[in-house]
């Protein structure tokens, strides 16, 4: 996991992050690797810093590998921020075809990514366990599961198809992959002896063409990519967000957002990434848990009056929260932004530090397996002072 902190003004934005980087281990634990350094920039002439979190590669080529030698081949700086974005995506995908890289496996990668999601949801882990134990038949589980599929594909694929790999196109990928995808299906659903009829094995073609033709946000296995900074065409600082779900059918499969364009946006603002309940709470006023503990609250007391109906509990719920945003936006949200609108590049600085310092002493306290931690790295970007590092991870000399 991650925490990162993004602040802008009118001066200059700053980037924090923190450099403890986890993985799962063979126990179902966490392994955890502390000194990583999750921001990277580009070299003195582009005003430009890139902070990266989630999955740390793309196709098992390391993301700070990708933009290093993307950075060595720019020579002029981009006009936008969005013209970083193209290049780099463009770049990539090129580089990884270069790289002789198997599509099919990577594209099993995504797959088997989306079936953690997948079988996640209840209802197919009781359907399985209710077909293991005989209590429903081949045919009248298939005919479940395909619904249950049917719906998860209807609420999660939303997105529209990537131009150049169509559902038919991405059908004759899967083709090539349909033992290993009915394999892995039987696995993660926890049956891994089971076999499926012809018609269910269509059905799994389908749902898995249906997957890998669009992009489809996921828990695991998504590499995120910040860009953060300036154009030589751009007044103020903007951030461009690229979610890179994986490598596959010539192409690296990402969605893009624009979160700041730094054209007209030219007020003061604080975004983060990731982990963030402790800056939340500092910011906000209060975090997402204390939020659900006073919708309880309020639950538990309106239970204890008889004469209060369904309706009447919704209603006082939407007007809660909406009463809380108001006061979260004028009480703290708003003096916030006042603040932060008129500090100086060196309190902009201390103040994002300081607030990753704390997610990472919550992370401490209050987390099983710390995910968030190490040293604190922190970058400024401005038009007249480019780039400037104010704390990064220092290389240790073997001894």
């Amino acid at each position: 996991m991650t925490s990162q902190l993004f602040l802008f003004n009118q001066r200059c934005a700053v980037v924090a992050s923190d450099t403890l980087v986890s993985h799962r281990n063979n126990h179902g634990g966490w392994s955890i690797s502390p000194n990583n350094s999750k921001i990277f920039t580009l070299g003195e002439q582009h005003r430009l810093a890139i902070a990266s979190s989630d999955c740390a590669q793309v196709a098992k080529v390391h993301i700070e590998r990708l933009i290093h030698e993307w950075a060595s081949s720019l020579a002029e700086p981009f006009d936008t921020l969005g013209d970083y974005v193209d290049s780099f995506t463009r770049w990539a995908s090129s580089t990884l075809n270069n790289l002789g890289l198997d599509h099919k496996t990577n594209a099993l990668v995504v797959i088997r990514h989306e079936l953690k999601d997948l079988v996640g949801i209840t209802e197919i882990r009781n359907l399985a366990s209710a077909h293991s134990r005989g209590e429903v038949d081949d045919t009248a589980s298939e005919a479940q599961m395909v619904e249950i599929l049917k719906n998860y594909a209807a609420e999660n694929f939303v997105c529209s198809e990537f131009e150049d790999l169509p559902m038919a196109k991405a059908k004759i990928l899967v083709q090539t992959l349909k033992k290993k995808v009915v394999k892995l299906f039987a696995e993660a659903t926890g049956e891994s002896n089971r076999t499926y009829s012809p018609g269910f094995k269509n059905e799994l073609i389908d749902f898995f063409s249906n997957l890998i033709c669009r992009f489809v946000p996921a828990t695991e296995g998504m590499a995120t990519l910040n860009f953060i900074g300036f154009g030589s065409d751009v007044f103020f600082p903007g951030r461009i967000r690229i979610d890179i779900r994986g490598f596959y059918a010539g192409k690296i499969r990402f969605r893009v957002r624009e979160i700041r364009n730094g054209g007209s946006d030219s007020g003061p603002a604080f975004q983060s990434n990731a982990q963030s309940s402790a800056i939340d709470a500092f910011t906000n006023g209060m975090d997402d848990n204390f939020r659900w503990a006073l919708t309880r609250a309020a639950d538990q007391l309106l239970s204890k009056i008889t004469t209060v109906t369904d309706d009447e509990r919704h209603k006082f719920r939407m007007e809660l929260d909406g009463a809380v945003n108001e006061i979260v936006g004028q009480h703290f949200v708003n003096p916030f932004l006042a603040a932060l609108s008129g500090m100086s590049m060196t309190q902009m600085v201390q103040l994002a530090d300081q607030l990753i310092q704390l997610q990472c002493l919550r992370s401490q306290l209050a987390e099983c397996d710390v995910t968030v931690g190490g040293p604190v790295e922190v970058v400024s970007i401005s038009r007249h002072e480019g780039v400037v590092w104010h704390r990064a991870v220092p290389a240790t000399a073997l001894t």
